[in-house]
């Protein structure tokens, strides 16, 4: 069965909970971050949610919580075809995982994703596709969600597949002469020292954002890279396509780029005669927690 959510949980049981308060919509407080931490803000939705339904006003995420959010209340076991009647326990919860997996994944990806190859030419930073990279999701994915029988080759294809959509995702953010770094304009140093950007939305900066919110997108992404006939696999990949792209699409609307550290030279900096200038070929530094 689910566990209970309350304040101070984490994990992408939570991040399922938030995605699903920001569909349901009707609220007067702002969108959640698909984040995994139960935190105030998301007790607050919670609370409010609940009372909008007729429910118990105790901000903890419960059978019936979940349900009024259209979530199943609880993990169902379904025994996999040919797993035999001996009561070994093997149950038919693929979409869960992966959907699950994913979300850890995602997680992994926002700590470690970092800009490269972003030029900066006083205030603006300009970066061409290709300048953000990150894990593959993929085997990271595959080796959360690691399935039995039939369904490891769902699984497989699954990752593989959402994989591959968010690479192609990755691959189209692009840095359009974005005023990043207002400061950089006049620098009184021979250099700027690294200074972190101006936070902006990563949506406005995504060229390909439909193939992680495409829930069609994602399923053909899945279903041609199944290796064998597997029965009932289309719905499968239906399921987790439709829950994987309501993820993406919620943390795509909030997400925001920031903490990217950029730096670079000053060349008119020639006191006593030219004390400011602005930086020009400057660029950024490595690192990753670049997005809420």
């Amino acid at each position: 069965m689910s566990r209970l959510l309350r304040l101070g949980s984490r994990g992408p049981d939570v991040s399922e909970v938030q995605s699903a308060l920001n569909r349901a919509g009707g609220s007067r407080l702002p969108p959640l971050g698909a984040d995994g931490i139960f935190g105030q803000k998301t007790h607050a939705r919670v609370q409010e949610f609940q009372r909008s339904k007729g429910l118990a006003v105790d901000g903890i995420v419960g059978p019936m919580t979940r349900r009024a959010l259209g979530l199943p209340a609880g993990a169902v076991p379904v025994p996999v075809p040919g797993g035999g009647g001996g009561g070994s326990g093997q149950t038919d919860d693929v979409v869960a995982k992966v959907v699950s997996a994913t979300k850890s994944a995602h997680s992994t990806w926002r700590a470690s994703a970092t800009f490269h190859g972003v030029t900066i030419m006083a205030s603006t930073a300009i970066g061409n596709a290709g300048c953000l990279s990150g894990p593959n999701l993929g085997p990271l994915i595959q080796g959360i969600s690691a399935s039995i029988g039939p369904n490891g080759h769902i699984a497989k294809a699954a990752a593989d597949g959402i994989g591959a959509s968010f690479a192609s995702f990755q691959g189209g953010v692009t840095i359009a002469a974005l005023p990043w770094y207002p400061s950089f304009a006049s620098v009184p140093l021979p250099a700027a020292p690294p200074t972190p950007n101006i936070p902006t939305p990563l949506a406005a900066s995504s060229t390909n954002s439909g193939a992680i919110t495409s829930s069609g997108v994602l399923q053909s992404a899945m279903s041609g890279r199944l290796a064998v006939p597997v029965p009932g696999a289309d719905a499968k990949f239906a399921a987790i396509a439709s829950q994987v792209a309501a993820y993406f699409s919620s943390w795509l609307a909030g997400a925001q780029i920031r903490n990217v550290l950029g730096q670079g030279p000053v060349p008119t900096f020639a006191p006593p005669f030219i004390p400011v200038g602005p930086v020009v070929n400057g660029s950024t530094l490595p690192g990753g927690g670049h997005f809420f």
